[in-house]
């Protein structure tokens, strides 16, 4: 299908995507960790309660109107983060709104969540795989040069051109020295493993985090498969092509993030929270290496 004359694609939107898409699954994981460790309270009183679910619709009330009031790249991923963020408020009250009896905890809620983020991933996917046409590729460059020529006007903008300088040069430094490709191949493979090992504890009920009367579904032992997998191809890009490498990398992560962790977290929140926080590290690191290998390419 076409994409209409009069319609502009963002070469920057399957990022942002992306991007809200990791909040929105981080919110949950967090959610979920924190009323578990708090013993599920409620805001509120004398008969009232505030759900979370309110959270999440300031939040993406926050992302739209960031979205309809600024151009500027720094605002737009602010509003990708916010609006994942008030998604993930909203989508974890999902129990509620499909039970007669508005049951938060109903058991099949992680699954269906965990389906539509996959569809939603697989949107966003399908999304970037269509190359930009010649109009909008103009019509992006444009607007670039546009905001870099508002830069001694707009002061968020600034820092924001500030900051991605300074991570340019502190990137071409770390690249450059010879234990970089050494140590990036050990930190994602020590990653695999350790995901690897947590699974298989699971499976075998070793783990202090494994139910008793549970079972680990078949889609996370592939996903762990399959991210190790990515993992494995990375390594083997990286000194060929580091761009290449990073990507399998993010592959990799996402996979974990948007997969793995989410069924890990089903069994115990507190032995996910770790995992998602490293996964989460390792998915805005990649996202600054990714950026900055893209914009080496775009200049030589």
């Amino acid at each position: 299908m076409p994409i209409p004359q009069d319609v502009v694609r963002d070469e920057h939107a399957s990022d942002m995507l992306e991007m809200m898409l990791v909040f929105a699954v981080a919110t949950i994981l967090c959610i979920r960790a924190f009323l578990s460790l708090t013993g599920y309270p409620q805001l509120g009183g004398g008969g009232l309660h505030i759900a979370h679910m309110l959270w999440g619709g300031l939040g993406m009330l926050i992302s739209i109107a960031l979205l309809l009031s600024f151009w500027n790249p720094a605002m737009r991923q602010a509003a990708a983060a916010i609006g994942g963020i008030g998604f993930g408020f909203f989508i974890d009250e999902l129990g509620k709104f499909i039970t007669s009896d508005n049951d938060y905890f109903f058991q099949p809620t992680i699954a269906l969540i965990y389906i539509l983020f996959i569809i939603l991933f697989l949107a966003v996917r399908a999304i970037g795989s269509r190359p930009l046409t010649t109009a909008e590729i103009s019509a992006n460059k444009r607007i670039i040069a546009a905001m870099s020529a508002a830069d001694d006007t707009a002061r968020v903008h600034r820092i924001y051109a500030q900051i991605d300088e300074w991570v340019q040069k502190a990137y071409v430094r770390l690249v450059s020295k010879q234990w970089f490709a050494p140590v990036l191949s050990a930190t994602f493979i020590v990653v695999a493993v350790t995901e690897i090992v947590s699974t298989i504890a699971l499976i075998t009920g070793k783990s202090a985090a494994s139910k008793p009367d549970g079972h680990i579904p078949i889609v996370e032992q592939a996903a762990s498969t399959v991210s190790g997998l990515f993992i494995v191809l990375g390594v083997l890009r990286l000194r060929r092509s580091r761009l290449s490498s990073y990507r399998w990398f993010m592959r990799s992560t996402l996979v974990s993030i948007l997969v793995t962790q989410v069924f890990m977290f089903y069994y115990s929140e507190l032995a996910a929270i770790g995992g998602l926080l490293m996964h989460a590290l390792a998915y805005f690191a990649l996202r600054v290496l990714i950026n900055r290998e893209q914009k080496s390419a775009q200049s030589s």
